[in-house]
């Protein structure tokens, strides 16, 4: 059977605001059977921590799909490695360079599938597979979830 998905930030579910609202009705109409809940760095979501992921993720209904989205642009990949390139993002993320910011939003979106039932769809760079090593040894990133 096929089945669609909704879109939802993160930090939509964490205000539980009117796009949370919308996605919640479409799945109580059966419109839709999960959504794709997109994380991006931790600094959108100040208020979410580990410790209080369960809560914030308990409004969910237990039957919704998940699917953890942590998309290149999300992390701004395009435009933060550009202008890492060219000193700017350093300057605009209080000191961190592309690689660090990169590193820290997956790293947190692991954490917040950790604490789903979620799979996983991971962009963390400019590759051409999973398996692509100048890709992966770029972001540093090593995962289970492949």
């Amino acid at each position: 059977m096929t089945q669609i998905y909704g879109g939802l930030l993160f930090p939509n579910l964490v205000a539980q605001d009117k796009y949370f609202n919308l996605q919640m009705k479409l799945h109580e109409q059966r419109l839709i059977q999960g959504i794709q809940l997109l994380v991006a760095h931790p600094v959108y979501t100040p208020d979410a921590t580990v410790e209080n992921l369960p809560k914030i993720l308990s409004v969910l209904p237990k039957e919704l799909g998940i699917i953890i989205h942590c998309g290149a642009e999300n992390k701004g990949v395009d435009f933060g490695e550009t202008f890492d390139e060219k000193g700017e993002f350093k300057q605009k993320a209080d000191g961190r360079s592309w690689k660090v910011w990169n590193q820290e939003t997956l790293a947190w979106a692991l954490q917040v599938a950790d604490a789903t039932h979620a799979s996983v769809v991971v962009h963390p760079g400019y590759g051409k597979n999973m398996r692509d090593t100048i890709a992966l040894e770029k972001n540093n990133y090593h995962s289970r979830y492949f």
